[in-house]
């Protein structure tokens, strides 16, 4: 798809009054798009207020937090 579909595309979907579901390769197109992210994990529903990368960013610092901890309480 080109830019201009692109850009006509995301204008339509901000525009739509109503929940979408979105699957894509194109990271960019999801961030775009989305404010909201859920994340549906086996035995869990993760919602976070922000777009994917934003998630993946946090995500991360939290990963990061975990193995601190653990790290500093095995020093004990």
């Amino acid at each position: 798809m080109d830019e201009n579909n692109i850009e006509n595309l995301l204008y339509l979907l901000k525009n739509y009054n109503g929940a979408l579901l979105v699957a894509s390769h194109d990271l960019d197109f999801i961030n775009r798009l989305c404010q909201k992210t859920i994340i549906l994990q086996p035995n869990k529903v993760i919602y976070f207020p922000g777009n994917y990368s934003q998630y993946l960013e946090q995500h991360q610092i939290n990963n990061q937090s975990v193995i601190n901890f653990n790290e500093k309480r095995e020093l004990l």
